[in-house]
């Protein structure tokens, strides 16, 4: 009888293979490669979950900070925030307010030296949070504002108006005089708080908080035991202050307004009063709002929320509404973040001569960034190329250089044009 070997062990350990009945489960190899790619998909999903969560949270930031947009350009409107006897200024040098008067405006409102603002054609923000932080007021009462510092907060943003961006605010720098006559210093808002129209006096912190600050934002105490009760859910205690029965809101969101006058880029019209005025509503989210003399070279010891800089284009002037590239650039003590979805105003001198001049003021939304800025470790400066969206802009030779503000935690700009009695 033949015996048929084909396919058993034996047949196998004849022809030297290694038996089928010596295999039974994976080797370690195959155990490392599994939990590699295990490993290598939860980290995947989680990340798509971060990224997920992020754009979550910006997309109901930029929500919540539209509808606050068109809420507060209605209390605005309503409230006349457009009218000048309304402005009160901050007189920096004297730390006292006083009442706008655009013809007595000229020097030192916007200046270092003499006669180079114009009288009736200031750029305003409107910006009464600023004031009412009782640490800033502190610090207005004991620091001493001259042009060998770099701040200057009676201006938005608060620094001197001669002072060079690319300089350590904590050893500040003064720009060169530039070649067009009459143009010393570079282009300022006016920083002001609103005052009563019949006593005069600045409106109360509270009051300030009350219009300026979000108040839709319940503040609301949770239980420790989240578990619902059997019966049916009850809704989480609502905060309440002291005084009254006024809800406590969170007040994450605040805004300030700036007003820029139309665009004359002839010199005759400079003497002149303007009527309309391009109003912007500028929406924070956890604004960062104090300011605080610096205590040394360290961008942690000085004042962050508005960060001034140099702007060199890179496409060439915006038109057509999309903006363009431009590269920024600053001290290395002052911070170098810039992410997409952050705001910068754009500002620059049109036209002036010894007394009068106009500046233009625009605001820009960060599309693009690239990935790090370029530091030169001699001249202590660095260089971010981003990527703009805003309206039309024309960039101008070294005597209208533009420089650009970078207001922190901006969410929201809505822009309408407005008459100013």
């Amino acid at each position: 009888m033949l015996t048929t070997l084909r396919g058993t062990d034996e047949y196998s350990r004849r022809l030297g293979e290694p038996s089928q009945a010596g295999r039974q489960g994976t080797t370690i190899l195959e155990v490392l490669f599994a939990t590699v790619i295990a490993v290598g998909g939860l980290l995947g999903v989680a990340s798509l979950l971060l990224m997920g969560g992020r754009y979550a949270s910006q997309a109901n930031e930029s929500t919540e900070a539209q509808g606050f947009s068109h809420q507060w350009y209605n209390v605005f409107q309503a409230r006349e925030f457009n009218n000048p006897s309304r402005w009160s200024w901050f007189n920096d040098q004297t730390k006292t307010f006083g009442p706008y008067n655009a013809s007595a405006m000229v020097s030192p409102a916007g200046s270092t030296t003499t006669a180079t603002s114009s009288a009736f054609r200031h750029a305003i923000c409107i910006d009464p949070s600023f004031y009412s932080d009782p640490l800033t007021l502190g610090e207005f009462t004991t620091s001493t504002f001259d042009s060998s510092q770099a701040y200057r907060p009676g201006l938005f943003p608060y620094y001197h108006d001669n002072y060079n961006p690319l300089s350590n605010p904590y050893s500040p720098a003064t720009l060169p005089a530039p070649t067009s006559p009459g143009i010393v210093n570079q282009p300022r808002m006016l920083r002001m708080h609103l005052a009563d129209p019949t006593t005069g006096s600045v409106l109360p912190r509270s009051l300030v908080e009350q219009i300026f600050m979000s108040v839709d934002d319940v503040a609301t105490m949770l239980p420790e035991d989240m578990t619902p009760p059997q019966d049916k859910a009850l809704p989480a205690q609502r905060l309440f202050e002291a005084s009254g029965a006024r809800r406590t809101s969170s007040g994450e969101y605040s805004w300030l307004a700036t007003l820029c006058p139309r665009e004359n880029n002839t010199l005759g019209p400079l003497t002149a009063s303007e009527r309309f005025y391009t109003l912007s509503i500028v929406v924070m989210h956890r604004r960062e709002r104090g300011w605080f003399a610096a205590t040394d070279s360290e961008p942690d010891s000085m004042p962050q929320g508005e960060r001034l800089l140099a702007v060199t284009p890179q496409s060439g002037n915006f038109s057509g509404g999309f903006a363009g590239r431009v590269a920024v650039s600053s001290s290395t003590g002052v911070d170098s973040t810039i992410r997409s979805g952050d705001w910068m105003m754009f500002a620059r001198t049109l036209a002036g001569d010894a007394v009068n001049h106009s500046n233009v003021f625009r605001w820009y939304r960060v599309v693009g960034v690239d990935a790090d800025p370029v530091v030169d470790d001699v001249t202590g400066v660095w260089t971010q190329n981003v990527v703009l969206e805003g309206p039309d802009w024309t960039f101008a030779g070294p005597a209208y250089s533009t420089q650009a503000t970078l207001l922190t935690n901006v969410v929201s700009v809505y822009e309408r044009v407005i008459s100013v009695p």
